[in-house]
């Protein structure tokens, strides 16, 4: 099994750095640790490889789009390489106008993209503002990034459990049933639907969200029963789309998360049960 990798962003790269310093520190009391920087996983990937008791590994980018679609590429080559995660570091007090304003001081695009894939957000220097102003940044971010969990930096730990099949499940029950999309109309789609579906149909059906038919997807966590006591389990970050099947007996339902922008509901759950079998 390689190593468990977590992507760390964020807006600024003082409190970024900050994240990443404190994950690695938590990282190397699991064992042997490697954490790199850049776009770029080709060096972890060596190194599980070279060192099958490195079990955890950061990488710290502007990009983690890329990245993470550059690991879960490689997970087809290396042996239990997983992507753990995806951490937002944001200093609080300058995130705290960014997110209450308009253009231009409003994050851009790509700031929002990274925030709606994120799994966690750490703020730095929220100590530093008054209960208003805290609670404030708080309730902007329960808008803008309604599916992940907001920690401060000492509680920060490894394994967050983004990719694995029950780290979905998991975000997909705390979630609600529909996200009021913003006024940028980004926002996150999530829907349930019981039955068995046919394998066939639900691949199309992924690549055609990936591709943007009822709204651009920035990121897709699906899990979906396909017949044989076989679950589908199926994640994208762009336009990257990685699916395997596991055994799950159990499994009563197709759970799926969809970010992203202009994103219809209504179209997406109307086509997925033209995939139902029984």
């Amino acid at each position: 099994m390689g190593p468990l990798i977590t992507v760390v962003t964020g807006w600024e790269s003082d409190a970024r750095g900050a994240t990443f310093d404190r994950l690695a520190a938590e990282l190397e009391r699991s064992g042997p640790l490697r954490t790199f920087d850049g776009p770029t996983v080709a060096p972890l990937i060596d190194v599980s490889h070279q060192d099958p008791r490195a079990r955890f590994g950061a990488v710290e980018t502007t990009d983690p789009l890329a990245t993470a679609a550059a690991i879960l590429d490689a997970s087809h080559r290396t042996r239990g390489l997983r992507l753990d995660g995806i951490v937002i570091a944001l200093d609080a007090p300058r995130a705290s106008v960014r997110l209450a304003t308009g253009a231009p001081i409003a994050p851009g695009l790509a700031a929002e993209q990274h925030l709606a894939v994120a799994d966690a957000i750490v703020l730095h220097g929220s100590d530093r503002l008054t209960a208003p102003a805290a609670s404030r940044l708080r309730h902007e971010l329960r808008i803008h990034v309604p599916r992940a969990l907001t920690i401060e930096p000492p509680r920060l730990r490894p394994e967050l459990g983004g990719f694995d099949l029950h780290g979905v499940a998991h975000r997909v029950q705390r979630m609600p049933m529909l996200t009021q999309p913003l006024s940028t109309r980004i926002g996150t789609a999530d829907i349930r639907m019981p039955g068995r579906f046919d394998p066939e149909c639900v691949v199309e059906w992924l690549d055609l969200i990936v591709n943007g038919i009822a709204g651009p997807a920035w990121r897709v966590d699906a899990v979906i029963p396909i017949g044989d006591e076989r679950v589908l389990r199926a994640q994208s970050l762009g336009s990257h789309l990685d699916c395997d099947t596991v055994i799950d007996p159990s499994w009563p339902e197709a759970r799926v998360t969809i970010v992203g922008r202009d994103i219809d509901q209504h179209c997406l759950t109307a086509s997925l049960r033209g995939a139902l079998v029984d």
